[in-house]
């Protein structure tokens, strides 16, 4: 627990409960399976070109 975590009165918000308990399961089981940006694939899935006109 963070000093910055305490209200003036010592009491924990329950959010900060929330994110402590998420830090701990990030550091016993490591990052979630896709977390972070998806991956993009940059080539096009067509295999004619548009004909455009008569």
């Amino acid at each position: 627990m963070r000093w910055g975590d305490m209200d003036a009165y010592g009491h924990i918000n329950n959010v900060q409960i929330v994110r402590m308990l998420e830090e701990a399961r990030i550091a016993a089981f490591g990052p979630p399976r896709g977390a972070g940006l998806p991956e993009w694939n940059h080539r096009s899935l067509f295999s004619t070109p548009l004909r455009t006109g008569s």
